[in-house]
């Protein structure tokens, strides 16, 4: 199962404005709105890298604690062609604990983002909600690509590609 780079990027672009568009246009509703200030920006663009780091390291403690690997089965990275950092699984692992590891992100990063834009609505907040959420567009996509196989399978991710190589089980 593979999700082509560019097609992971176009799509994930796609959602990540429309959902930030979204965002923006439900936190201007709220009553304690505050419009944008410069320093905004700055905490984005900053809370934007440091959200790539936390979504991969999400990734390898999913499966540190539900296939119990080590930190040793793990390579990170960044394919600096699509802009996208990694975390590669060098073990393959039940297809259950694979999905886990491509939906944690989604949960630990999305609830936040949403609870920090509730408590601190502005423009700014909203954008990075609406791009937390949509960075998470591939992990769902290959989540729902995956949804015919059974739990019980085995997952080999792939090394250079998006995706994984879905095995029969142990």
């Amino acid at each position: 199962m593979r999700i082509h780079k560019l097609s992971a990027n176009a799509v994930s672009s796609v959602v990540v404005i429309l959902l930030s568009g979204a965002m923006v246009l439900l936190v201007r509703q709220l009553a304690d709105y505050h419009p944008t200030e410069p320093w905004h920006v700055a905490a984005l663009l900053g809370g934007i890298v440091a959200l790539s780091l936390v979504h991969e390291c999400l990734h390898a403690f999913a499966l540190m604690s539900a296939a119990r690997l080590a930190p040793s089965s793990f390579r990170f990275g960044v394919v600096w062609q699509a802009l996208m950092p990694y975390c590669h699984c060098l073990r393959p692992v039940r297809l259950a604990h694979y999905r886990f590891m491509a939906l944690l992100p989604l949960f630990v990063t999305g609830l936040l983002s949403m609870a920090l834009m509730l408590e601190y609505p502005s423009d700014a907040m909203a954008a990075f909600a609406g791009i937390t959420l949509g960075v998470c567009t591939g992990d769902v996509w290959m989540c729902w690509r995956l949804r015919r196989f059974s739990g019980d399978c085995l997952a080999l991710d792939h090394p250079e590609e998006i995706g994984c190589d879905v095995l029969p089980g142990r």
